[in-house]
């Protein structure tokens, strides 16, 4: 989480192409815990509670990107 936190004060940097270089790797995060589990053989309902953990644990981190580049 130490790296999200870092990554979260770089998006909060007044200049956006300094705040913008950050939005890539937020997308790949996002792609990355959004997914299904395909690669681990495991049961919808461990698929999903899986899922469900990954979004948890991101959640605020995700949050106060929102609150970052709304205006």
């Amino acid at each position: 989480m130490l790296i999200v936190c870092a990554l979260l004060e770089v998006a909060s940097h007044p200049e956006y192409d300094i705040a913008s270089m950050t939005f890539n790797f937020w997308h790949s995060l996002q792609v990355i815990l959004t997914k299904r589990i395909s690669n681990i053989m495991l049961g919808d309902e461990a698929s999903i509670a899986e899922r469900n953990r990954r979004l948890q644990v991101f959640c605020s981190a995700y949050e106060s990107l929102v609150s970052l580049v709304s205006f």
